[in-house]
């Protein structure tokens, strides 16, 4: 549900730089950067070919906790334009079920 919005291949804005490295056993990875060399297409970001192929979003839902964590910023200034989907699916996914 909460990327269902979207291809398989999507390009995405990302102010921070960051990636995560490990999970919880029950998480499912929901957006992963590229491993294509040339993933990183503009701006200034020193170290960019660390995050070559690392997660980028992933959801967990085990024992009673709903929780959706991303790397990048959805809410950055008007940069969020497409992604705010995945925050507005992501808030409806962690209720679903519950009424």
């Amino acid at each position: 549900m909460i990327t269902a919005p979207y291809d398989n291949e999507e390009y995405f804005y990302t102010i921070s730089g960051s990636y995560i490295t490990k999970l919880p056993k029950a998480a499912k990875v929901l957006a992963t950067i590229s491993n294509k060399g040339n993933f990183f297409k503009a701006g200034w970001w020193p170290g960019h070919d660390a995050a070559r192929g690392k997660i980028m979003a992933f959801t967990y839902k085990e024992n009673k906790k709903s929780l959706t964590v991303f790397s990048n910023d959805l809410t950055n200034g008007a940069h969020s334009q497409q992604q705010f989907r995945l925050l507005a699916n992501s808030i409806l996914n962690a209720v679903a079920g519950k009424y």
